[in-house]
């Protein structure tokens, strides 16, 4: 399951990379394992069929202290 997942986790990196190259500027860096994080919990709230627009709501928890 470990290495399911981090197969998974590098095409995410891959795909978010190649995202960011496009559409942010130079300059702009989000680490490779922060992308991959941000993804798996989206697709966790997705997957609970929690709102997109509700997700600000669960930052505190997310972001912690």
């Amino acid at each position: 399951m470990l290495a399911q997942r981090k197969k998974r986790d590098i095409s995410i990196e891959e795909a978010m990379k190649k995202y960011y190259q496009e559409v942010h500027p130079v300059g702009e860096v989000m680490s490779d394992n922060q992308l991959a994080y941000r993804v798996r919990v989206l697709k966790g709230f997705l997957k609970e069929d929690v709102p997109l627009n509700m997700i600000d709501d669960f930052r505190e928890l997310l972001q912690g202290d």
